[in-house]
């Protein structure tokens, strides 16, 4: 899958607050691209989003579950992802 410099910046900002024993950096990548196919969302919102959940106290292991919830809330609430996961 192709992406961009932004997925990358974001993903390394996310490896700076992830607890690699529960989920790896790889992981995290490859779970976020295959949400961005499914949702249509940018891979580059959805890795910032990544460290936005981070930064708000969710675990490593329940990124994934709670980026899921948060692009169904940005959907309907026409927002953007990041800025659903401080609703």
């Amino acid at each position: 899958m192709k992406y961009d410099i932004g997925f990358e910046t974001a993903m390394a900002k996310v490896s700076t607050l992830a607890d690699t024993n529960q989920k790896s950096i790889s992981e995290l990548s490859s779970e976020a691209l295959t949400l961005s196919i499914t949702t249509g969302t940018s891979a580059s919102e959805l890795g910032e989003s990544l460290y936005e959940v981070l930064s708000a106290g969710i675990s490593t292991v329940d990124l994934t579950a709670f980026l899921i919830e948060a692009n169904k809330l940005a959907v309907v609430g026409f927002t953007d992802v990041v800025s659903s996961v401080y609703v």
